[in-house]
């Protein structure tokens, strides 16, 4: 897995490179539907985020901004971009020829007052009709197999899970083929002595978004994109806590923009689990 354009974010982009044309899928809305109030009884709260695709993503006919391929670093070997952010790019072990593994990384589980046991997740989970479910870690990792719709996977788990906790989680849908490649990446300045940690996002980055991180980049806050472009790479000297970009900085430049943030610690663990069931 190579780093992808943004190395260290020098702008502008240079743009003699075909723009990918292939449209994401779209997903059913959900505006209008009926939904069930949590179990207390008290009405859903209203969504305060709806998932949608990047608008400034370049349209079938080649329409809106130009956005470089993957690997524009000179010598880097150029790979195609993932379908859907890695989503429909081959699954684990599931079983049945049918079933494809997936992982759902759910943002803001346990943080706050927004708890929830993991045995309660994975109820949630299998009566959405999932099997094989599992959780790693307290904080909104579910692992499971379906037949179903990869494109649609995400916007129905949120639902689901808004209906019965009463509050929106943002879900992030990946292969463990994905995440394979993603945990095992660095970034080519990445050194050891440095933290990394990864962001997870619905679609391949924007223009607009790329400019906004390299309005961040300095020698101790890094920004590279992985080949697919859903996922941003920010290495650091520090703890991400004690950035200086953390807080107001970094969610200036990510308004707007569905997000949730692993380490790689974390991941390589979640990794190692996706390898042994």
């Amino acid at each position: 897995m190579h780093s992808a354009v943004l190395p260290r974010f020098n702008l502008p982009f240079p743009n003699p490179f075909r723009v990918y044309n292939s449209p994401m899928p779209t997903l059913r809305s959900r505006d209008g539907r009926k939904r069930d109030a949590p179990p207390n009884g008290s009405p859903t709260p209203a969504r305060t985020h709806k998932r949608q695709h990047d608008a400034t993503r370049p349209g079938s006919d080649g329409s809106g901004p130009m956005v470089p391929m993957p690997a524009m670093v000179p010598g880097a070997k150029v790979m195609p971009l993932v379908e859907n952010c890695g989503v429909l790019s081959g699954g684990g072990k599931g079983g049945d020829a049918k079933l494809v593994r997936y992982v759902a990384l759910l943002r803001g589980i346990n943080v706050g007052g927004r708890r929830v046991k993991m045995d309660r997740l994975r109820e949630i989970f299998i009566g959405m009709g999932f099997t094989r479910v599992s959780t790693f870690i307290a904080s909104g990792n579910v692992i499971f197999s379906t037949g179903d719709d990869p494109a649609t996977l995400g916007a129905r788990i949120e639902e689901r899970l808004e209906q019965v906790l009463g509050w929106d989680v943002t879900t992030f849908i990946r292969t463990p083929h994905a995440l394979t490649q993603i945990a095992a990446h660095r970034p080519a300045d990445h050194t050891e002595d440095r933290a990394l940690y990864i962001i997870f996002i619905h679609s391949p980055a924007s223009v607009d978004l790329r400019e906004r991180f390299a309005a961040l980049d300095a020698p101790s806050d890094r920004f590279t994109l992985s080949d697919s472009g859903c996922e941003i790479f920010w290495s650091i000297t520090t703890k991400i806590s004690e950035s200086p970009l953390f807080g107001g900085k970094f969610e200036k430049a990510i308004k707007g923009v569905a997000n949730s943030t692993r380490n790689t610690t974390s991941l390589a663990k979640l990794v190692a689990k996706l390898g042994s069931d």
